[in-house]
């Protein structure tokens, strides 16, 4: 990068985050938590609820690098 050069990020990224994922990074789930646990499901709710505000790419390596879920 050159200094001084303005940098426009590119929003369709896989690494683009919105306002939303920029206030919150984390991406693992709680691994202390399994889904045989009452907790899991509220747990994934809010980690997609969050995800969801950001790109298809972004949410795509979320769910397939992070949360080791297989997509379609």
């Amino acid at each position: 990068m050159d200094p001084g050069k303005v940098v426009i990020p590119d929003k369709s990224s896989a690494t683009f985050l919105s306002l939303v994922g920029n206030l919150d990074k984390r991406v693992k789930l709680d691994e202390s938590i399994k889904n045989v646990d009452g907790r899991y499901f509220p747990a994934l709710s809010v980690m997609a609820a969050k995800a969801s505000y950001e790109n298809e790419a972004y949410i795509k390596n979320v769910v397939s690098e992070h949360w080791e879920v297989s997509t379609i």
